[in-house]
């Protein structure tokens, strides 16, 4: 069965180590224990990549060794009215700048081994 959904993007800039640390625990507190959204992911970023910055490829152990602390990607999709609810308060802990969505598709559905499939489709 498929559900309108809403995939939503944080981008959570370089920071100390402590204050990302506080950042990210409010938004994951935010979306889980307020408001139970569906398929967070939090991953980190290679660099900052701002407008004009020369960027060249670099292996993600040297991006580690130099940048302990990486830019971090924060993902989750919710049902649309509750995507737009939670982005409303994400805007009181994130800048709207560094939020980005999109309609998506759910495809509700059971593996062999019980675990929820999910897709999402620009549409």
């Amino acid at each position: 069965m498929e559900t309108a959904m809403t995939m939503v993007r944080l981008y959570i800039p370089e920071m100390t180590h402590s204050t990302r640390k506080a950042h990210l625990e409010k938004i994951l507190h935010l979306l889980h224990g307020q408001r139970h959204v569906h398929g967070v992911l939090v991953v980190p970023c290679i660099r900052d990549g701002g407008a004009g910055q020369n960027l060249h490829y670099e292996t993600v152990g040297d991006v580690l060794r130099r940048h302990p602390d990486p830019p971090l990607i924060v993902e989750f999709f919710d049902e649309t009215a509750g995507a737009v609810e939670v982005r409303q308060l994400l805007r009181k802990v994130v800048p709207e700048s560094h939020i980005v969505y999109w309609d998506a598709h759910w495809e509700k559905g059971t593996s062999q081994h019980g675990a929820v499939g999910a897709s999402a489709a620009r549409a």
